[in-house]
């Protein structure tokens, strides 16, 4: 959205010409900018680029900005009418009536929308566009995602959702990736749109300093490389727009102050040479750090083009008359898009420079890092990532169970799955907006966004209820538990009457097989776990814990529990296991132990499972961790602090706000106050230690039997407001390792940058804030490194969050921020979140609860931990409840286990990266090689599978190799080629499908005819 300031800076300044003053900038230091094509008297070839930037919520909800509802809030932010169903239909009017003219489109959840309103005729009508090039969708996706708090399992499902529409209505391919609005562009992005069949990929927002540093060297333009495993294969091209993604002010004939173009003699008024030569000198800048003969030139904003006719009826007239006196202009004008664009670029066939680094963090003046949304609204963005994996998971078990059965009550069970999940691909998808997890919206919209993901996670518990009654023939209901992490649990909260049960299936949705530790908020003790069905009864391994009373009384959860049951439950590959909840003291059962909670001892106290021993002092904080096998010692310590945030000073207005992370100086200061209550639990299942502090914090250190990782819960909240302060929340992880300025952190999930304190790989850093400059998005993990040791510590997050090391050995992760400031980027409103509206504490602020996963170890130990400990943390088991034990059973055919791989079809370094169902004989497969080039010595070697053997139950027909989205068959895209010094690379190729062969982070793709077997 256009972020407007009342301080001007450079990339706010969008109505004053605020590239201008960078070229003057440069100017006065000795630095010339000009136009190469200029130079040598090339004619200039002028791209006008109409488009409009629709956000799917950020002010106003998707719905809102769709009907064009809640006007004033759409007025506030400069924007003359926010409805897009209105540009939409004035942009087809325009473009129907003039074959000469063009239209750039993104958002399909907008699009689709407006679509499924239209008549066959007006289908036909928009079709012809598409088919002709005028229309032209770029990016193409349901939104346009976040990339630095989105994991790439979102990013490619939203992108998924919107090109599945695009490929099924016009049989068409996005080939330009267009993000003009996020605030700074990560690595992994860049490899997944190539990995789409993109060919180029267009910005608006980079670093004040890294942009100047740009204009001057004439490197706006250039290869990016995504992928340091995949190489040159990983090559796109990259541009960034010199002035934002909005239209020069003269342009803005809609909601500005643009002059309305006179161009008949006979009209008092005639301007249309003068507002050409005005145009001429607006072109001229925009060429100032070009070294071709082609000007990109955006011809719209924020939801523009509400009235198409009116800004194109004057552009038309510009267009005319410098075209019709080219030679006294130089110049030639005409509508284009995106990717007309590329092309001509390419076919100058000029060498490019090339990127392998990314661009976070952004800042867009000297105080102004976007480093807060890192963090911001962080229940929002754990609710992401739990909604993103139940549907990635339930795809899989649809997929798996409910397809290609016989019979009609069958099909129409699996075609009510796949609605199901189609619905539910869409909420979700929807809040991986820019303006969504990104915590940048109006409360209002964050709420509305809640909402979405709950019914997004309804939708999997339907799409999973009617993919048992596909196999079983059975309607057996279904509920899942989101909330478990709070002891809440609806399906189990009758267990306290006499002989209750419930039932649940168990479903790992990763194809490397685990030994999960389930946790379930149960009433009481008196319980027990066994398999449902086969012979006898088994008996599954629990643990009860009494929970911890402050903390429930800090979360103060509506229909909180007081117990939590942990059950072992192995799980094969793509495995399900059944099992039964019941009454411990019905029939032949006996009491399962409950484990009590007994004070910590002033000594302090020693965790171990044989793999790890945790200590922690008297007061229950982590001191160090041991390594049991090779005996070394790390450590470590957990502290919690806080920054007061900026509310501007005498050298810089800016405040700390939703986007903006400003500390007021470099201080800590202790959040949670002294502990008053330390507690040891030792049980077979796991032993933990939980803290208790004087406000607002508590904590658990978990060692679970047989795992060298150590669980870090914490809960953190209501931030205390009542000194007026607004405070970032940290959790500084201190250890002993001397990583040398480094910080190790990952790109959309996939590979890992190096960061390296006041440092940037491509330019001078002028380091002003030293604090938030700093900062970097952690979307799944970070690490430390003691070259000198050989000792690597890893944390697996649970959801995005913002981190740095700003001492050595330090890592600190912001978990939470509170608040009294806007940062002037347009939202309008501090970030200040309520807490939950049930509890007694829903107006003092949110109370947020998160998960680190911690480990200390040698390589190559420590990344295979990383990459085999990331697929089952960062997608954890799908448990679903039901009442009906033989409509369970029915659907996983006999036995209470199974796995859906057949054993040896994929091996440990290769994972089904996602199965998604799209009909009832076919879906999108995908495989994902897990190590990065180099990581390991036998795990990152590339690998080969057959296709046809992998599953269990269901046969291969037929399968073509396509994009990662599933929208071109791969044999049959036709790439541009850029050239660069160092095309280390190759394209991948079409698999055969009996022998695909995945290098290091490869993902591979595949459109499949599926038949079920068993």
């Amino acid at each position: 959205p256009l972020r407007l300031r009342l301080t001007l800076r450079l990339d706010s300044m969008r109505r004053v010409d605020a590239f201008g003053l960078v070229v003057l900038a440069l100017a006065l230091v000795g630095v010339t900018v000009s136009n190469e094509s200029e130079e040598k008297g090339e004619k200039l070839i002028v791209h006008i680029v109409a488009h409009t930037h629709d956000d799917v919520g950020w002010l106003k909800t998707v719905d809102e900005y769709y009907t064009g509802a809640n006007y004033s809030l759409a007025a506030s932010s400069g924007v003359t009418y926010a409805g897009v169903w209105s540009i939409i239909e004035t942009m087809v009017d325009a473009l129907a009536d003039d074959p000469a003219k063009r239209y750039t489109y993104v958002e399909t959840a907008f699009f689709e929308r407006w679509w499924n309103e239209q008549n066959d005729r007006k289908k036909a009508v928009v079709r012809r566009l598409v088919k002709s090039g005028q229309l032209e969708f770029v990016g193409g996706g349901w939104c346009m995602n976040d990339e630095a708090t989105v994991q790439h399992e979102g990013i490619i499902s939203q992108m998924t959702r919107g090109h599945e529409f695009l490929r099924r209505e016009f049989g068409i391919v996005p080939r330009v990736g267009w993000q003009i609005d996020p605030f700074g562009h990560s690595s992994g992005q860049a490899r997944l749109f190539k990995d789409m069949g993109m060919d180029s990929f267009f910005v608006a927002r980079i670093d004040y300093q890294d942009r100047e540093k740009r204009i001057a060297e004439k490197d706006l333009e250039f290869v990016w490389r995504g992928s340091p495993s995949l190489g040159a294969a990983s090559d796109i091209w990259f541009s960034v727009m010199i002035n934002h993604y909005c239209w020069p002010a003269m342009l803005n004939w809609e909601g500005g102050d643009a002059e309305p173009v006179v161009d008949d003699r006979a009209i008092f008024g005639y301007n249309v040479k003068r507002l050409s030569d005005q145009f001429r000198g607006v072109v001229q800048q925009y060429t100032v750090a070009s070294r071709h003969r082609h000007v990109f030139i955006p011809f719209g904003c924020d939801f523009s083009h509400a009235n198409a006719k009116l800004n194109m009826i004057n552009m038309d007239k510009i267009i005319r008359y410098i075209n019709a006196h080219e030679d006294e202009y130089n110049m030639h004008v005409m509508y284009s898009t995106p990717y007309t664009y590329t092309k001509m670029v390419n076919a100058e066939k000029l060498k490019w420079t090339v990127k392998t680094d990314d661009f976070f963090p952004y800042a867009d003046g000297p105080h102004a890092y976007w480093t807060g949304f890192f963090t911001s609204r962080p229940a929002l963005k754990t609710a992401l990532r739990s909604g993103v994996q139940h549907v990635r998971a339930a795809d899989m078990y649809t997929a798996l169970h409910a397809l290609g059965h016989a019979g009609k009550a069958a099909r129409a069970n699996a075609a009510e799955a796949l609605a199901n999940l189609e619905a539910a691909r869409a909420r979700v998808g929807v809040v991986t907006h820019h303006d969504g997890v990104t915590g940048t919206e109006k409360q209002a919209v964050a709420d509305d966004y809640a909402l979405r993901l709950d019914m997004g996670l309804g939708d999997v518990a339907q799409a999973l209820r009617a993919s048992v009654a596909a196999a079983s023939g059975a309607d057996a209901a279904l509920e899942l538990c989101p909330l478990r992490n709070v002891s809440v649990c609806a399906a189990t909260e009758h267990l306290d009457a006499v002989d209750a049960e419930i039932h649940a299936a168990i479903f790992n949705p990763v194809s490397l097989p685990r030994d999960a530790f389930v946790d379930i908020p149960v009433p009481h003790a008196d319980l027990r776990v066994v398999e449902l069905g086969g012979d006898g009864v088994r008996e599954l391994p629990v643990q009860i814990t009494a929970n911890n009373a402050e903390r429930e009384a800090l979360v103060d959860a509506a229909g909180a529990m007081n117990y939590t049951l942990t059950v072992q439950a192995p799980l094969e590959a793509l495995g399900v296991r059944l099992v039964t909840l019941q009454r411990a003291g019905s029939g032949t059962a006996r009491r399962a132990a409950t484990v009590e909670r007994a004070a910590v001892p002033a000594e302090g106290v020693v965790l171990r499972n044989g793999l790890v021993a945790v200590a922690f002092s008297g007061t229950g904080e982590l001191q160090h961790i041991t390594d049991e096998h090779s005996g070394t010692t790390t450590a470590l310590t957990a502290e919690f602090f806080y920054y007061i945030a900026s509310e501007g000073d005498e050298e810089d207005s800016q405040a700390s706000g939703a986007y903006i992370f400003r500390p007021q100086n470099a201080s800590l200061y202790r959040f949670g106050g002294a502990p008053v209550r330390a507690e040891v639990v030792r049980g077979d299942l796991f032993s933990e230690v939980t803290v208790s502090y004087a406000g607002g914090l508590e904590t658990a250190v978990r060692l679970y039997k047989d795992r060298p990782s150590v669980r870090f819960e914490y809960t953190v909240g209501p931030v205390d407001m009542s000194d007026y302060v607004g405070k970032e929340v940290i959790c500084k992880l201190k250890t002993d390792l001397a990583s040398d300025k480094r910080l190790y952190t990952d790109s959309n999930g996939l590979e890992w940058l190096e960061r390296i304190r006041d440092e940037r790989p491509t330019w001078k850093l002028n380091v002003t804030e030293p604090v938030s400059s700093n900062y970097y998005p952690m979307s799944a993990f970070a690490f430390l490194r003691d070259e000198h040791t050989n000792r690597q510590f890893t944390v697996l997050n649970d959801r995005a969050q913002g981190v740095a090391s700003l001492a050595d050995g330090e890592m600190e992760i912001m978990v939470h921020r509170r608040l009294l400031c806007d940062d002037g980027r347009g939202v309008g409103e501090a970030l200040d979140e309520a807490g939950q509206p049930d509890s007694g504490r829903a107006t003092e602020g949110l109370v947020t609860a998160g998960v680190f996963e911690l480990v200390v170890a040698a390589q190559p130990d420590a990344m295979r931990f990383l990459r085999f400990g990331l697929q089952e943390f960062s997608a954890p088991e799908l448990v679903a409840f039901s009442q009906d034990a033989a409509a369970l059973q029915r659907s996983l055919g006999s036995g209470s286990a199974r796995s859906l791989v057949r054993a040896g079809a994929l091996p440990s370094n290769v994972v089904l990266h996602s199965f998604t169902p799209e009909a009832e004989d076919e879906a999108l497969i995908r495989f994902q090689h897990i190590f990065a080039k180099g990581e390991d010595p036998v795990f990152s070697k590339p690998e080969t599978i057959n296709l046809h053997k992998v599953f269990a139950d269901i046969e291969i027909v037929s399968a073509v190799e396509t994009t990662i989205t599933g929208n071109t068959e791969l044999a049959t895209l036709k790439r541009l080629h850029w050239i660069t010094d160092d095309a280390d690379g190759t394209h991948a190729r079409p698999a055969d499908t009996s022998s695909i062969e995945l290098t290091p982070m490869q993902i591979r793709t595949f459109r499949c005819k599926v038949r079920r077997t068993a």
